[in-house]
């Protein structure tokens, strides 16, 4: 690895450990059209070339994941899926890894939330085709 390799990923994990531990104690004090910057600005950088933004950005994803609910990022899971579905190897691997740390019990409930049958059967049935669809 070069000197310079060594140095950006080093600014790239520094920055990153940042913005996730104020993300952790801030983010519900934000404004919210800060909160939809912070969103919006992650999700593409889910397909980045370099790893350890990747990396980062599933951290990033599963505190926000964490701090607001699932619900409250509703174009987060068609963005997951989209990655998932697409070619690109980076892509995929970006939406693993945050799906890995986002708590798949967050997914399964906002899942369960969105089908609002009473029955069961049929919400356990839509959390399993879910859940197949997303693999």
């Amino acid at each position: 690895m070069t000197k310079k390799a060594v140095w950006h990923q080093h600014h790239v994990n520094s920055a990153g450990l940042y913005l996730k531990n104020n993300l952790r104690n801030v983010y519900n004090l934000m404004q919210p059209e800060h909160q939809h910057y912070v969103k919006s600005e992650s999700l593409p950088c889910l397909g980045a070339a370099d790893k350890h933004i990747r990396s980062m950005t599933g951290t990033i994803i599963s505190v926000v994941v964490q701090t607001v609910g699932v619900s409250r990022w509703p174009e987060l899971l068609l963005a997951l899926v989209n990655c998932l579905n697409c070619n690109d190897l980076n892509h995929m691997e970006g939406a693993m890894d945050a799906l890995s740390k986002s708590h798949l019990k967050n997914v399964i409930e906002y899942m369960l939330q969105v089908n609002k049958d009473i029955d069961e059967e049929v919400a356990l049935e839509s959390y399993e085709e879910g859940v197949c669809n997303l693999w």
